[in-house]
């Protein structure tokens, strides 16, 4: 968690926005406080409502940064509460939410790769296409990047994977795959160059 974190209670297609209000820490337990000036919070009647994490709705998957440690930016999570008659925002219990991406981890070896930068890296499948865009050094041990990607749950098929390096873009494939929400994939796979960029 951080300081700048919110949660939204979407209800009836409206979004109420709960700050978080204590320091950021390690802690698994935040305190969020509704935000001022947000609209007027309704009285709960009897239904099913949905609570959105973070607020604002997920980022763009399509277009990514491939690091682990910004993947907090790609995640949007989402819990439900059934409400009964008679229950108010007092009453509210503590909420379980669900990750609703899957998490690809992507490592590419080359020789190539070698102190190497390679510059984007791309998994796109019949279905959606996924980019990283950033600075990945290859090892000098083995000539392999790591990329993580946050993915839309569903069925990828027809999928290719390529990255960027120096002048080159190298390409494997890769058989389909049903990913589930929440879950983490490993891929690893050897790089092919198939087109040099090269004037």
């Amino acid at each position: 968690w951080d300081t700048d974190d919110k949660i939204g209670i979407t209800i009836d297609e409206t979004t109420y926005t709960f700050d978080r209000t204590d320091e950021a820490s390690e802690s698994k337990t935040a305190t969020f406080e509704y935000g001022e000036g947000e609209p007027e919070l309704p009285t709960l009647t009897a239904g099913e409502y949905t609570f959105t994490y973070p607020a604002s709705g997920k980022a763009a998957l399509a277009s990514q940064t491939g690091t682990k440690g910004d993947l907090k930016a790609y995640h949007y999570m989402e819990a439900t509460f059934t409400v009964t008659d008679g229950q108010n925002w007092d009453a509210l219990p503590g909420l379980s939410f669900e990750t609703k991406v899957a998490i690809v981890k992507l490592t590419l070896t080359n020789e190539a790769f070698k102190s190497e930068s390679v510059t984007e890296v791309t998994l796109k499948s019949a279905e959606a296409t996924y980019t990283a865009t950033g600075t990945f050094t290859g090892s000098d041990a083995d000539g392999s990047i790591v990329v993580y990607l946050a993915v839309e749950p569903a069925s990828l098929t027809d999928c290719i994977i390529t990255a960027i390096c120096e002048t080159k873009t190298y390409e494997a494939g890769l058989s389909g795959k049903a990913l589930e929400a929440s879950k983490l994939y490993r891929v690893s796979k050897t790089m092919e160059t198939y087109i040099d960029l090269s004037p």
